[in-house]
């Protein structure tokens, strides 16, 4: 093996920083802890496939196991060849040819991946390898965990195996999608020439193309995107909806039962909320449309010629230059987003533009729990900072996206001084780190409660879980 065995590490922690703070003059104090999770060898690391749990306590990640060496004439080394191990969390799988797929399970608890041994291809969860097959797709875990589903192939044929029980027989099968209320699953299935949508191992409608198969977060609906010829519709709870030449991504609201989804229809852009059109734009900026938390508002940022502007509930906002990262306050009372007119970038919150920067990250904005703070990263010249209320926090090398307590007190957020990283909490800088790990999706720092959280940093090619208490 490339590296030794960590796993005699994992019990032990080490307390080692406690600062006393004074915020709003309350004097706020900050316990800081770090347990190490794994060593990395960055030379046998496939960078791709590293994988950072949802609750941002564990990484996984694809690394190369050399089988052969030789030296050069200049007595260098060569790999020959490689195989592949996986390793959570510092612990090392055995050797595969082939490894794929790499996942946590949404609760993290479970990891899953499929490998290749010879001609044999076959899914491990949590370390136990099951069956054999000719091939396997794209693997799911549930929400809570505790069933696994993927397509997987015998001699001509594929199906889907869902906890070891293997469904009907297809040509193909797509990617399951767990319902996140219950275990039941959707996955598109091929017979022919033609496509379709198999819940509960039900068959919908056959169609020529299919995608985009989403549930609602309360189980209760599911929708998806289907071509008939030249045309795209969206089916909504087995109901087609109008045809159009192009459908983009549909989303479902937070609760509620609401759909909204942008289409063209002969040149013009609309979005289709429940069924009902809006006005027609010359374009829906992707990635833009989003329902408030209650699902009952929808907003998105719509073009008419070379100007953009945000649409809430039907109502046009003034046009800039550009617009991105819209988001509603969690009372969904509130809406804000980054707008560019010239060369200057702004945030607009409620209609009122803000103050003038050179950039505003994409992404950064976000609302605190009770809906009364705003804060978002913003650059001037070769520095970033912190804005809070349009208020502007010190100026720092880089800032990644900040995050509010649940409790909404206290401000948290990465930042880099020269080469080293670390956690400002209300304005105070935490422990050096060569980095914080962001995972792909959501924000690098996690909340536990009110007074805990944690994050994932890099030190001398170690992994730490680094978890603080503020207690005023």
């Amino acid at each position: 093996m490339f590296r030794k065995n960590l796993s005699f590490f994992l019990l032990v922690y080490l307390i080692f920083l406690t600062i006393t703070i004074v915020v709003n003059g309350k004097p706020i104090r900050r316990v800081t802890s770090e347990r190490l999770v794994s060593q990395i060898d960055y030379s046998a690391l496939k960078r791709e496939s590293f994988q950072v749990s949802p609750d941002n306590r564990r990484i996984a990640y694809i690394a190369w196991e050399p089988y052969l060496l030789i030296r050069d004439k200049e007595g260098r080394k060569k790999f020959l060849g490689t195989n592949e191990i996986v390793v959570v969390d510092g612990r090392e799988s055995r050797q595969y040819d082939k490894v794929d797929t790499l996942i946590f399970s949404p609760d993290s608890r479970h990891f899953a991946y499929s490998a290749k041994i010879g001609n044999k291809y076959f899914i491990v969860v949590d370390w136990k390898e099951r069956e054999e097959y000719d091939g396997v797709g794209i693997t799911a875990l549930s929400y809570d965990g505790y069933s696994i589903a993927y397509g997987a192939q015998k001699g001509n044929e594929w199906f889907m195996v869902v906890d070891e029980n293997e469904g009907k027989k297809y040509d193909w099968v797509g990617t399951p999608v767990f319902n996140p209320a219950r275990r039941s699953i959707a996955y598109l299935a091929q017979k022919g020439n033609e496509f379709f949508v198999v819940v509960d191992e039900e068959k919908s409608k056959r169609y020529n193309r299919i995608s985009n198969i989403t549930f609602s977060k309360d189980g209760k609906h599911v929708a998806y995107k289907a071509s008939k010829g030249n045309k795209t519709l969206v089916v909504f709870d087995d109901k087609e909806g109008k045809e159009y030449d192009i459908v983009d991504t549909l989303i479902l609201s937070p609760i509620g039962g609401h759909i909204a989804y942008p289409a063209e229809l002969n040149g013009k852009w609309f979005v289709i909320v429940d069924g009902e059109e809006s006005r027609d734009f010359d374009g829906i900026v992707k990635r833009t449309l989003i329902f408030s938390k209650d699902g009952g508002h929808v907003g998105y940022v719509a073009q008419i010629f070379n100007k953009h502007f945000v649409v809430i509930n039907g109502k046009e906002e003034k046009g800039y230059d550009e617009v991105d990262t819209l988001v509603f306050s969690p009372d969904g009372n509130h809406y804000a987003y980054s707008a560019r007119f010239g060369n200057k970038r702004f945030v607009v919150m409620d209609g009122r533009e803000g103050n003038k920067y050179d950039a505003i990250s994409k992404g950064s904005l976000i609302f605190s729990s009770d809906s009364k703070k705003l804060a978002y990263t913003a650059t001037t010249g070769y520095e970033k900072f912190i804005i809070i209320n349009e208020n502007e926090g010190k100026q720092y090398s880089d800032v990644e996206s900040p995050v509010f307590s649940p409790d909404s007190k206290h401000i948290i957020y990465p930042a880099l001084i020269g080469s080293k990283w670390f956690i400002v909490v209300d304005g105070v800088e935490g422990m050096q780190y060569d980095r914080i790990i962001k995972p792909k999706k959501g924000r690098g720092i996690v909340f536990d409660s009110k007074e805990y959280f944690h994050y994932l940093a890099i030190k001398n090619d170690n992994v730490y879980l680094v978890e603080e208490k503020i207690s005023e």
